[in-house]
């Protein structure tokens, strides 16, 4: 590791504040019917499903909104009250999207839901901390099931877990300065479901004031959005596993030609927008995704025009917020890989192609202007690959590089912006345990040549996922206790070690994972 690659892991030490967290004992009814268990909440009586394994209760598919099917495109409308009881059982629904694994077009719009998993300690008497997780995706697939997101990890260290669904793609992104669409549709959706789970979740069992909201990826970018829009988040806490990424990569303006290039796609060329857009509200949602896709349409969270009587999730760049009050009471849990780009770039072969890539890559993030580009792109060249060209032979330093231009340096930005701002407590680790649950390194692919872990590659450690399920050494079993541990401690004491929860960390070394402080080495 290179003196400055040392010096930004070692710059990124965390802070550690004092502060207690208070458990708020509620009142919550739980039924069994059948073996079932039925909850009452504020809207209508729930009923799950008992786990295989009679540890914990499932309440799959609960709804909490519903899409305005005038307007599939703009806000949509909490849940209402319903009589009888809702059989939450079905953990299939997805939003339209193709989604990642066999690339099929699938969803439907009836798809606002929750997942939510409780361990049967929970009760009236011991109400349990809440993890609420929000999905990576590129806001363009996600899907919310056990598929997954198992939850049976988790559900050892006794907390609460609830996957949200939100709209994605055209559905969840599109962004057109107006009244009725005026963008983040998909983290708005989000608002709701953590509105509904504030409102609800003490029938379930959970504390509504040990809430910890995290987000992977691009869903760590809404989390965090999540409170730095407002002064009072419906969380007491947050975890961003791998969702800081380089500006301008996760925000942008509106553009108002993505539905007349969609429309068109689909058979209708025109210029007016309001006809764009009352053509596609009656399309197949389906047949929208597949042709937004066939566009290359990249969405992301833009920058929303306010209105009256129009709630907007964020009106400003995240750049350019700097004064966070939510955050000054709020413990804090970021966590990245070592190697996140590793799945991006090891198939690719630098001897034929992607000569120009540290070019392609400052040009896409930065503006140096021309006098300077080429001068600045020379010294990053010479500092990750010397005087070597471009080529498979120095790939992992090319790895290296994309990894700390598009994740790493703007994890020490926001952790700096957090430290000006009084974060209370402040956690951070980077995880680069290689074995046979890293998640992304599996569905990619990655040859065992590559050391490390890749984006997300944690949550193999988090989740019981199918695609890796039957894959568990007992390394890897080691280090699923070590990081669901890690979550847990920090989701029900405010830090990752129980023991140190209201002292300072001290420094701890063994063969797993180094603490400098409250920064952790998986």
């Amino acid at each position: 590791m290179t003196c400055m690659r040392k010096y930004f892991y070692l710059l990124l030490a965390a802070v550690v504040l004092s502060g207690t967290l208070i458990g708020l004992v509620i009142n919550s009814v739980i039924k069994w019917n059948s073996g079932n268990p039925v909850v009452r909440t504020k809207l209508g009586n729930i009923r799950g499903l008992k786990a295989g394994n009679g540890d914990y209760s499932m309440y799959l598919g609960v709804p909490y909104a519903t899409v305005d099917m005038k307007n599939p495109f703009g806000r949509s409308i909490p849940f209402p009250k319903f009589e009888g009881v809702f059989d939450a059982n079905d953990d299939s629904v997805m939003c339209p999207q193709i989604e990642d694994y066999n690339h099929t077009l699938t969803g439907s719009l009836d798809c606002l839901y929750l997942n939510i998993y409780v361990p049967n300690v929970a009760s009236v008497q011991n109400p349990l901390p809440v993890l609420i997780y929000i999905p990576g995706g590129r806001n363009e697939v996600g899907f919310p099931g056990r598929h997954i997101f198992g939850p049976t990890f988790l559900m050892k260290q006794d907390i609460i877990l609830i996957i949200i669904s939100f709209r994605l793609g055209p559905y969840g992104f599109m962004c057109l300065n107006t009244p009725e669409i005026p963008g983040n549709q998909g983290p708005k959706d989000q608002l709701l479901a953590l509105k509904w789970i504030s409102e609800n979740i003490d029938a379930f069992g959970g504390d509504p004031q040990r809430i910890t909201l995290a987000g992977a990826s691009v869903g760590g970018l809404h989390a965090t959005l999540h409170f730095m829009r407002t002064k009072y988040p419906l969380f007491q806490q947050i975890i961003l596993q791998s969702g800081t990424r380089a500006y301008p990569l996760i925000m942008t303006n509106s553009n108002v030609t993505v539905p007349h290039r969609i429309a068109e796609e689909l058979g209708l060329k025109t210029d007016n927008t309001s006809e764009a857009i009352k053509f596609l509200t009656i399309q197949d949602p389906l047949a929208v995704i597949k042709a937004s896709s066939k566009l290359n349409i990249r969405y992301k969270v833009c920058i929303e025009k306010e209105f009256d009587n129009v709630e907007n999730f964020i009106t400003r760049h995240m750049a350019h917020i700097t004064d966070i009050p939510s955050i000054r009471k709020m413990p804090m849990l970021i966590a990245h890989s070592n190697n996140e780009l590793l799945h991006h770039y090891a198939s690719i072969d630098f001897d034929k192609a992607n000569k120009n890539i540290i070019k392609n890559i400052l040009d896409a993030l930065f503006d140096f202007g021309e006098e300077r580009f080429e001068r600045i792109e020379d010294q990053v060249k010479h500092f990750y690959i010397g005087d070597e060209e471009v080529s498979n032979k120095v790939k992992q330093k090319i790895i290296d590089f994309a990894s700390d231009t598009v994740h790493n340096y703007p994890v020490k930005i926001n952790i700096e912006k957090f430290i000006k701002n009084n974060v209370k407590k402040l956690y951070y680790y980077v995880f680069s345990y290689f074995g046979e649950r890293n998640f992304i390194r599996q569905i990619y692919g990655v040859n065992d040549s590559f050391q490390g872990a890749a984006h997300l590659d944690d949550q193999g450690y988090l989740f019981d996922t199918v695609p890796i399920k039957d894959k568990h050494s007992p390394n890897d079993q080691l280090m699923i206790d070590r990081v669901t541990t890690t979550w847990a401690n920090f989701v029900k004491y405010g830090c990752v070690f129980r023991s140190k929860c209201f002292t300072s960390c001290n420094i701890c070394i063994n063969h797993w994972f180094t603490i400098i402080g409250c920064y952790i080495h998986f």
